[in-house]
């Protein structure tokens, strides 16, 4: 690990000596407001199932709709992702659903790219909701799919209607920076976030508010006092959950020393962070 950052960290210093800047004073940007948009991307209703991002393709089936109103059995690997299915029922007596993973992939006839993140969600009254994914990560994305059709009006009345989705994302890195300047979000407030990325099929969050002292100046080179550290290591476990990839961003810029103490410095607290369970960087 101490081998590999100083590798990353030489690599990094040696670009940022030859762009080194004076730091500019940026207090007058600590005023701007910070607001928080609509959801990306569009809202289409097909048929009643509102899904947001919108599936690659979406196909309604003219046979009968799936009863859930007994809930669902868990088959074979969807048994893993019971905690993820606690938005619907789970018993013995429910419609079946079942989790597969293909082999070799999907056959070119599935219409669906061997990618992480792919999968196809069937849904009939005779066979029960089927997921096929690509890997684990695409297990869950099509659960989040259901999610949204279980919790949609159309499911009120206890049935799903049949019908066939083959999805995966188009974009490899999708999520948020936290890197504004002002007050920070709140823990509650980012852990709140996260398990919207994770709904929302996000895979990246880029923790690096600038008035965080320990990610910014004056307090970059020291380690997070406990407190933080446990909310740092708590936001990494909510991220993991959620399938989302946690990156550490640290912002040295305004009092960084171009010499090997503060090289050290850096390689010190990337190994700090290391132990709180973060494996991504930025600098």
């Amino acid at each position: 690990m101490n081998r590999t950052l100083k590798t990353l960290l030489a690599v990094v210093v040696s670009l940022c000596t030859a762009l080194a800047v004076n730091a500019q004073d940026l207090s007058s940007q600590r005023g701007e407001s910070q607001d928080l948009g609509s959801l990306l991307g569009h809202r289409l209703d097909h048929a009643g199932l509102v899904i947001n991002p919108t599936p690659q393709h979406l196909y309604l089936l003219r046979s009968l709709p799936a009863d859930i109103s007994r809930g669902v059995a868990l088959k074979g690997e969807a048994k893993k992702f019971a905690e993820e299915l606690s938005f619907i029922k789970q018993s013995k007596k429910g419609l079946k659903l079942t989790i597969t993973y293909p082999k070799r992939g999907f056959d070119q006839d599935a219409e669906v790219p061997n990618k992480s993140g792919a999968y196809t969600l069937k849904v009939n009254h005779a066979s029960g909701i089927i997921i096929e994914a690509y890997d684990e990560l695409g297990a869950f994305y099509a659960i989040q799919t259901l999610r949204q059709i279980v919790e949609s009006e159309r499911a009120q009345d206890g049935t799903i209607p049949a019908f066939v989705i083959r999805d995966w994302p188009d974009l490899k890195y999708r999520g948020v920076v936290e890197g504004f300047y002002g007050e920070p979000w709140s823990h509650e407030a980012r852990l709140s976030l996260i398990d919207f990325y994770g709904r929302f099929k996000m895979n990246y969050y880029v923790y690096g508010p600038k008035d965080d002292p320990y990610h910014s100046s004056p307090y970059w080179r020291e380690p997070y006092p406990e407190e933080e550290a446990r909310e740092i290591s708590e936001l990494v476990a909510a991220c993991n959950k959620n399938r989302v990839n946690f990156v550490w961003a640290i912002h040295p810029g305004q009092d960084i020393k171009w010499n090997e103490e503060d090289y050290e410095n850096l390689v010190n607290k990337f190994e700090a962070m290391y132990d709180l369970g973060v494996r991504a960087y930025a600098i």
